[in-house]
Protein backbone atom coordinates (compact mmCIF):
# COMPACT_ATOMS: atom_id res chain seq x y z
CA UNK A 1 0.00 0.00 0.00
CA UNK A 2 3.20 2.46 0.91
CA UNK A 3 4.74 1.81 -2.32
CA UNK A 4 1.38 2.21 -3.97
CA UNK A 5 1.08 5.49 -2.50
CA UNK A 6 4.54 6.68 -3.77
CA UNK A 7 3.61 5.73 -6.84
CA UNK A 8 0.19 7.73 -7.18
CA UNK A 9 1.77 10.41 -5.48
CA UNK A 10 4.75 10.37 -8.45
CA UNK A 11 1.81 10.48 -11.14
CA UNK A 12 0.19 13.37 -9.68
CA UNK A 13 2.73 15.87 -9.14
CA UNK A 14 4.62 14.59 -12.57
CA UNK A 15 1.36 15.91 -14.12
CA UNK A 16 1.70 19.18 -12.26
CA UNK A 17 5.18 19.73 -13.07
CA UNK A 18 4.15 19.27 -16.97
CA UNK A 19 1.33 21.14 -17.09
CA UNK A 20 3.18 24.07 -15.20
CA UNK A 21 5.46 23.75 -17.91
CA UNK A 22 3.33 23.87 -20.82
CA UNK A 23 1.31 26.54 -19.94
CA UNK A 24 3.07 28.83 -16.90
CA UNK A 25 0.23 27.90 -14.55
CA UNK A 26 2.22 27.41 -11.15
CA UNK A 27 1.28 24.52 -8.17
CA UNK A 28 2.16 23.66 -4.88
CA UNK A 29 1.52 21.33 -2.78
CA UNK A 30 -0.35 22.40 0.43
CA UNK A 31 -2.19 21.07 3.41
CA UNK A 32 -2.39 17.08 4.68
CA UNK A 33 0.61 15.32 2.31
CA UNK A 34 3.06 17.96 4.15
CA UNK A 35 1.57 17.20 7.75
CA UNK A 36 3.34 14.70 8.56
CA UNK A 37 6.42 16.35 6.52
CA UNK A 38 6.19 19.95 8.33
CA UNK A 39 3.89 19.27 11.40
CA UNK A 40 3.25 15.49 13.12
CA UNK A 41 2.38 11.75 11.33
CA UNK A 42 -0.48 11.21 10.28
CA UNK A 43 -1.78 9.63 7.06
CA UNK A 44 -3.86 10.83 4.60
CA UNK A 45 -5.62 9.82 1.52
CA UNK A 46 -6.11 13.19 -0.09
CA UNK A 47 -3.03 15.41 -2.04
CA UNK A 48 -4.01 19.14 -1.72
CA UNK A 49 -2.69 21.64 -4.26
CA UNK A 50 -2.96 25.11 -5.46
CA UNK A 51 -2.57 26.02 -8.69
CA UNK A 52 -2.59 29.56 -10.45
CA UNK A 53 -4.57 29.49 -13.20
CA UNK A 54 -5.59 31.74 -16.16
CA UNK A 55 -9.63 32.27 -15.87
CA UNK A 56 -9.94 31.57 -19.15
CA UNK A 57 -11.77 28.78 -21.12
CA UNK A 58 -8.83 27.96 -23.32
CA UNK A 59 -7.15 27.28 -20.57
CA UNK A 60 -9.69 25.22 -18.51
CA UNK A 61 -9.97 23.02 -21.36
CA UNK A 62 -6.39 22.10 -21.46
CA UNK A 63 -6.57 21.28 -17.85
CA UNK A 64 -9.32 18.60 -18.35
CA UNK A 65 -8.04 17.35 -21.45
CA UNK A 66 -5.01 16.46 -19.93
CA UNK A 67 -6.48 15.03 -17.12
CA UNK A 68 -8.33 12.79 -18.82
CA UNK A 69 -5.52 11.69 -21.01
CA UNK A 70 -3.37 10.70 -17.96
CA UNK A 71 -6.53 8.81 -17.04
CA UNK A 72 -7.37 10.62 -13.80
CA UNK A 73 -10.92 10.07 -12.53
CA UNK A 74 -13.97 11.86 -11.98
CA UNK A 75 -16.07 11.24 -9.11
CA UNK A 76 -19.03 11.41 -11.47
CA UNK A 77 -18.47 13.41 -15.08
CA UNK A 78 -15.96 15.82 -15.76
CA UNK A 79 -18.52 18.13 -16.45
CA UNK A 80 -19.68 18.17 -12.62
CA UNK A 81 -16.38 18.42 -11.84
CA UNK A 82 -15.73 21.97 -13.65
CA UNK A 83 -19.50 22.95 -13.10
CA UNK A 84 -19.09 25.59 -11.24
CA UNK A 85 -15.25 25.72 -10.85
CA UNK A 86 -15.71 29.66 -11.29
CA UNK A 87 -17.77 30.17 -8.09
CA UNK A 88 -15.85 27.50 -6.03
CA UNK A 89 -12.45 27.98 -6.98
CA UNK A 90 -12.12 24.22 -6.13
CA UNK A 91 -12.13 20.73 -7.85
CA UNK A 92 -12.35 17.32 -6.69
CA UNK A 93 -11.02 14.33 -8.37
CA UNK A 94 -9.73 10.78 -8.16
CA UNK A 95 -5.90 9.27 -9.21
CA UNK A 96 -5.73 7.08 -12.01
CA UNK A 97 -6.15 3.90 -10.03
CA UNK A 98 -8.45 5.68 -7.75
CA UNK A 99 -6.98 5.60 -4.55
CA UNK A 100 -6.36 8.77 -4.00
CA UNK A 101 -8.59 12.02 -3.88
CA UNK A 102 -6.80 15.16 -5.45
CA UNK A 103 -8.37 18.43 -4.06
CA UNK A 104 -7.44 20.99 -6.29
CA UNK A 105 -7.81 24.86 -5.10
CA UNK A 106 -8.00 27.24 -7.74
CA UNK A 107 -6.02 30.56 -7.93
CA UNK A 108 -7.31 32.91 -10.27
CA UNK A 109 -4.61 35.09 -11.94
CA UNK A 110 -4.82 38.70 -11.41
CA UNK A 111 -7.87 37.60 -9.10
CA UNK A 112 -9.28 40.56 -6.37
CA UNK A 113 -8.28 39.69 -2.82
CA UNK A 114 -11.35 39.43 -0.61
CA UNK A 115 -10.47 37.65 2.83
CA UNK A 116 -7.55 36.21 4.36
CA UNK A 117 -7.71 32.51 2.80
CA UNK A 118 -7.82 34.82 -0.49
CA UNK A 119 -4.48 36.45 1.10
CA UNK A 120 -2.89 33.25 2.33
CA UNK A 121 -3.04 31.55 -0.74
CA UNK A 122 -1.61 34.32 -3.28
CA UNK A 123 1.14 35.11 -0.70
CA UNK A 124 2.57 31.35 -0.80
CA UNK A 125 3.05 31.80 -4.40
CA UNK A 126 5.71 34.61 -4.05
CA UNK A 127 6.94 32.61 -1.29
CA UNK A 128 6.79 28.55 -2.50
CA UNK A 129 9.84 26.55 -2.17
CA UNK A 130 11.11 23.52 -4.13
CA UNK A 131 11.82 20.09 -1.94
CA UNK A 132 12.51 17.02 -2.20
CA UNK A 133 9.13 15.07 -1.17
CA UNK A 134 9.02 11.45 -0.64
CA UNK A 135 12.37 11.64 -3.17
CA UNK A 136 10.50 13.43 -5.71
CA UNK A 137 11.61 17.14 -6.78
CA UNK A 138 8.44 19.66 -6.63
CA UNK A 139 6.51 23.10 -5.38
CA UNK A 140 6.03 23.47 -1.91
CA UNK A 141 4.48 25.56 0.12
CA UNK A 142 6.84 26.75 2.66
CA UNK A 143 7.17 25.89 6.50
CA UNK A 144 6.20 29.72 7.04
CA UNK A 145 3.02 29.66 4.73
CA UNK A 146 2.23 26.73 6.36
CA UNK A 147 2.13 28.12 9.79
CA UNK A 148 0.37 30.83 8.35
CA UNK A 149 -2.20 29.34 6.60
CA UNK A 150 -2.94 27.10 9.70
CA UNK A 151 -3.64 29.86 11.93
CA UNK A 152 -6.00 31.83 9.73
CA UNK A 153 -8.08 28.45 9.31
CA UNK A 154 -8.10 28.57 13.22
CA UNK A 155 -8.92 25.03 14.10
CA UNK A 156 -7.87 23.54 17.37
CA UNK A 157 -5.77 20.49 15.15
CA UNK A 158 -4.27 23.59 13.06
CA UNK A 159 -3.47 25.56 15.70
CA UNK A 160 -1.31 22.30 16.63
CA UNK A 161 -0.12 21.68 13.76
CA UNK A 162 1.20 25.16 13.35
CA UNK A 163 2.73 24.60 16.51
CA UNK A 164 4.92 21.25 16.06
CA UNK A 165 6.09 22.87 12.78
CA UNK A 166 7.36 25.47 14.65
CA UNK A 167 8.88 23.60 17.41
CA UNK A 168 10.40 21.35 14.88
CA UNK A 169 11.82 23.99 12.48
CA UNK A 170 12.00 26.82 14.69
CA UNK A 171 16.19 27.28 13.60
CA UNK A 172 14.88 27.18 9.84
CA UNK A 173 12.04 29.90 10.16
CA UNK A 174 11.87 33.45 8.77
CA UNK A 175 10.44 35.01 11.86
CA UNK A 176 10.30 38.49 10.91
CA UNK A 177 8.30 37.17 7.57
CA UNK A 178 5.65 35.42 9.88
CA UNK A 179 5.35 38.08 12.05
CA UNK A 180 4.66 40.56 9.57
CA UNK A 181 2.27 38.72 7.48
CA UNK A 182 0.39 37.86 10.99
CA UNK A 183 -0.41 41.34 11.16
CA UNK A 184 -1.47 42.14 8.03
CA UNK A 185 -3.64 38.78 7.97
CA UNK A 186 -4.88 39.43 11.91
CA UNK A 187 -3.53 36.46 13.73
CA UNK A 188 -0.88 38.53 15.61
CA UNK A 189 -2.22 36.75 18.76
CA UNK A 190 -1.77 33.08 17.56
CA UNK A 191 1.42 33.52 15.93
CA UNK A 192 2.52 34.92 19.82
CA UNK A 193 1.28 32.04 21.39
CA UNK A 194 2.95 29.63 18.47
CA UNK A 195 6.19 31.39 19.41
CA UNK A 196 5.55 31.18 23.16
CA UNK A 197 5.30 27.16 22.64
CA UNK A 198 1.69 27.58 24.38
CA UNK A 199 -0.02 24.26 24.33
CA UNK A 200 -3.93 24.16 22.65
CA UNK A 201 -5.71 23.87 25.47
CA UNK A 202 -4.29 27.40 26.79
CA UNK A 203 -5.20 28.94 23.56
CA UNK A 204 -9.02 27.24 23.06
CA UNK A 205 -9.69 27.83 26.37
CA UNK A 206 -13.61 26.92 25.88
Amino acid sequence: MESQFFKTFQQIVEFFETFELETKSQYMLVGGVLTPIYAESRQTQDIDLLIKIEDSLKLRSALEQKLKEKKFQPFTTWEDVFYDWKITHFIQFLSPNGDLKIDLNIVKKYDRITNNYDKIRQMAFSHRQRENIFNIECWVQSKEDFILSKLVYGGYQDYKDALACWIRFETDIDVNYITEQAKNLDIHRFWQAIKGRLPVDKVFTD
